[in-house]
């Protein structure tokens, strides 16, 4: 659990199948509908948001120090208990180097659909 100014960040253990999207311009791999539905989940300012889906850019469409990183992903969750629909994305800058994070990436990556893919489920 990572907790600061209110915010926190959740992650339970969670195998379902996820849903790979291709459209124009990313890959995006959709949790709504599974199992893990709940179990990635965000705390703000009391409310909680689950998470929906994650999708990656290339390069990155925010500037950090004025400057661009090769990939960014957005995690997008829906609020749960805010009595509308509220949406919170949180925002990771991916570097060139080796780390774990960098492995999950490969991983990712490589189960999702071929660009010629049609349908988007892998």
């Amino acid at each position: 659990v990572l907790t600061d100014q209110g915010f926190a960040l959740e992650a339970l253990d969670c195998e379902a199948p996820a849903h790979f999207e291709l459209n124009e311009h990313t890959v995006e791999v959709d949790y709504s509908g599974t199992d893990c539905m709940g179990k990635y989940h965000a705390t703000w300012k009391g409310h909680r948001y689950v998470l929906l889906q994650f999708h990656y850019h290339s390069p990155s469409e925010n500037l950090w120090d004025g400057g661009q990183f090769p990939m960014e992903v957005h995690y997008v969750h829906k609020c749960l208990d805010c009595g509308g629909p509220e949406f919170m994305v949180v925002a990771s800058m991916i570097g060139v180097g080796e780390s774990p994070a960098n492995s999950f990436l490969r991983q990712v990556l490589r189960d999702a659909p071929n660009v010629s893919a049609k349908g988007g489920d892998n």
